[in-house]
């Protein structure tokens, strides 16, 4: 893993190489599985503007509409996040860095699939949670679908196999997809981190 923790405008982790070729395999299977499944955006949970009109164009499902609880132990995915999670607890932070919050508190997350093709998009908007994760996989090739925290000016662009880690009450967006490949280029796997105030509870 190459860990990248960024303050100077915007605050995040910029994790790549998250995957060994193993994971990273299990993963995209995965989700291939799931795309079959995947819902339209007024179901899950689409930010609005405020005449209401919904704000992203992708498909997308929810894992724990899909899993029994019990599932979180076998899902590729989900080992990875978890993974990851235990890497940013492990990490050093200046008293002051939101990063604390994930090294410091009992946590509990929902994780939701999503996946973009041809023009698909998300205006700005924030996160219900007080962390959120972005797991990136590519799935076929395709230019935008970069992330950008709208009230800071800074970009991240896109790449396979990486994780960011943000403060989910900053506005980001996600650039428009264009691909000349038929059906779901971009997947992205979000988890919003909350507090739990039990360790032991079920991850779904």
């Amino acid at each position: 893993m190459e860990i990248k923790h960024s303050w100077q405008n915007a605050e995040y982790l910029f994790i790549k190489n998250v995957c060994s070729e193993d994971e990273l395999r299990l993963c995209k299977n995965e989700l291939e599985i799931l795309s079959f499944g995947l819902e339209t955006p007024e179901k899950t949970g689409s930010a609005k503007d405020e005449n209401g009109k919904l704000g992203k164009e992708n498909r997308g499902v929810f894992f724990d509409f899909v899993y029994v609880p019990k599932f979180g132990d076998y899902s590729p995915c989900t080992n990875v996040v978890e993974k990851v999670i235990k890497v940013a607890r492990a990490g050093s932070y200046t008293p002051h860095s939101v990063m604390n919050y994930i090294a410091k508190n009992p946590i509990s997350y929902s994780l939701l699939f999503s996946a973009y093709s041809n023009g698909d998009h998300y205006v700005a908007h924030n996160d219900e949670g007080t962390l959120t994760i972005l797991f990136w996989l590519k799935n076929k090739d395709f230019t935008g679908g970069d992330l950008k925290f709208t009230d800071f000016n800074e970009e991240i662009l896109f790449e396979d196999n990486s994780i960011i880690i943000f403060p989910s009450h900053y506005q980001h967006e996600v650039s428009k997809v264009n691909t000349s490949e038929n059906g779901y280029v971009r997947y992205v796997v979000s988890a919003f981190l909350i507090p739990n105030s039990q360790p032991n509870r079920n991850r779904y």
